[in-house]
C-alpha cells in the first residue's frame, strides 16, 4: 500500500508451554495528498494494537462483545478506504 510509512510487530511466546502470551503491532500511515480529501483531510494515521493472553489452561466464560455498529456502516468505511487507494 502506498500510504504505509512504517509497520512493526512482535509476539511473546512462553518457553516452557509454547503458548503465545502477548502480541502487538503498530502501523503508521502517511496519506498521499491526492487521497486526503477523500479521507476527510487526514494526513497521518497510526494503528496501534496489542493482545494479552492470560489464564491459559483455565476454564473461562467469554461473553459476546457489544455490537459496535451495523455491517452497512462498516462496509461504507471499507469502500471509502478502497476508493482512497485507487490511482
Amino acid at each position: 500500500m502506498r500510504s504505509v510509512a512504517a509497520a512493526k510487530g512482535a509476539t511473546w511466546i512462553g518457553l516452557s508451554d509454547r503458548v503465545m502470551r502477548r502480541a502487538g503491532l503498530t502501523i503508521r500511515f502517511a496519506i498521499a495528498k491526492a487521497d486526503r480529501a477523500r479521507l476527510g483531510g487526514i494526513s497521518v494515521a497510526t494503528v496501534d494494537a496489542s493482545l494479552r493472553v492470560t489464564e491459559v489452561g483455565r476454564p473461562q466464560r467469554i461473553a459476546a462483545p457489544r455490537p459496535l455498529g451495523s455491517f452497512a456502516d462498516f462496509a461504507l468505511g471499507v469502500d471509502a478506504l478502497d476508493d482512497a487507494r485507487q490511482p
